[in-house]
């Protein structure tokens, strides 16, 4: 996917991806993305308990940055479904904020797989390190 050119190298799938006239945001089941946000800051939202259980949660590093590796459950209302689980590290980039390597589906199939492809993306990756 290289269109529109934001989206470039943030979102894999092993089949084409479109992304619908309806739409702003591309449907792709793993997704690498970096801003500004600090890392407390994803954090919470990513764990939120009024919305997601947390199945698992460790610290770890990528690229030498520490990072958090979490697997929740959602339990909160639309958009999701309830059971919806999202597997993802969140790396603290510091004052660049943080990166976010992430999948979501139901426990299962591709879910499983696509799991596998994210813990490869973060063990392979190399992010810069803070300024």
């Amino acid at each position: 996917m290289d269109e529109p050119p934001q989206y470039a190298c943030a979102f894999f799938d092993s089949a084409p991806i479109v992304i619908p006239p309806d739409q702003t945001f591309p449907d792709a089941p793993v997704a690498v993305l970096s801003d500004a946000t600090p890392y407390q800051q994803g954090l919470d939202a990513l764990t939120d308990p009024t919305k997601w259980k947390v199945l698992s949660e460790s610290t770890t590093t990528v690229s030498g940055l520490p990072a958090t590796v979490a697997e929740t459950s959602w339990i909160g209302k639309a958009p999701y479904t309830v059971g919806m689980q999202r597997y993802f590290y969140l790396v603290d980039r510091g004052a660049q904020g943080s990166a976010l390597f992430i999948t979501q589906g139901t426990a299962g199939s591709a879910y499983d797989q696509d799991r596998q492809v994210v813990d490869l993306m973060a063990s392979k990756s190399s992010i810069s390190k803070p300024r």
